[in-house]
């Protein structure tokens, strides 16, 4: 069977693949050892070797680092800013004039 090998550098050549030969010793010989096989999206594995169409693509992928352990969260320094909070004082207004007695409005506080 003849495949196209697609390398991890962009690369591709093609390749035949013996009717006995297994998934290992086709790796082995490409000295793609530690690497895996992907063909139509699926990853290739020992029991799939060998059913993909003719003139079929193989990607080789190499290993993901993954799993590790999930950060620990950052503290900060400084603390939040609080916002200011809008407190409705009642009857406020009374605040800002006195009546004299003569009911002559004057302005006790300038705003």
């Amino acid at each position: 069977m003849r495949v196209w090998l697609n390398q991890l550098d962009g690369s591709s050549s093609q390749v035949d693949i013996p009717e006995n030969c297994t998934l290992k010793e086709f790796l082995a010989q490409h000295n793609l050892t530690g690497l895996r096989l992907v063909c139509q999206g699926s990853n290739v594995t020992a029991s799939s070797f060998g059913d993909f169409p003719d003139n079929a693509n193989l990607y080789i992928q190499g290993g993901l680092e993954g799993g590790k352990r999930k950060r620990k969260k950052k503290v900060y320094t400084t603390k939040k800013k609080n916002k200011h909070i809008h407190r409705k004082i009642k009857m406020g207004i009374l605040n800002l004039y006195s009546v004299d007695g003569n009911t002559k409005f004057i302005q006790a506080r300038v705003t």
